[in-house]
C-alpha cells in the first residue's frame, strides 16, 4: 500500500514538472509571437484602395483577353 502511494506521489511530481516545463515553453512562444507582432509594419492603404486596384487589374485582363480573341477570330 505504501509503495503504491509512493508510486503515485512520484508520478504526480513528474506530472507537475512536465506541466511547469510546458508552461515555460508556452510563455516563450507567447513572447516570441509578441516580438514578431511588434516588428510587423502597417501595410499602407485601405481595403477600399486594394479593391479599386484589383478592379483595375481585372479590367486590364479583360481588355487583353478581348484583344487576343479579336486576333484569333481573324
Amino acid at each position: 500500500m505504501k509503495a503504491a502511494i509512493n508510486h503515485h506521489k512520484s508520478n504526480l511530481a513528474q506530472m507537475l514538472d512536465a506541466i511547469k516545463q510546458k508552461k515555460q515553453e508556452l510563455l516563450a512562444k507567447v513572447r516570441e509571437g509578441r516580438a514578431i507582432r511588434s516588428s510587423l509594419e502597417d501595410i499602407p492603404g485601405s481595403a477600399e484602395e486594394d479593391k479599386q486596384q484589383i478592379a483595375e487589374v481585372d479590367a486590364i485582363q479583360l481588355e487583353v483577353l478581348k484583344a487576343i480573341q479579336d486576333v484569333v477570330d481573324l
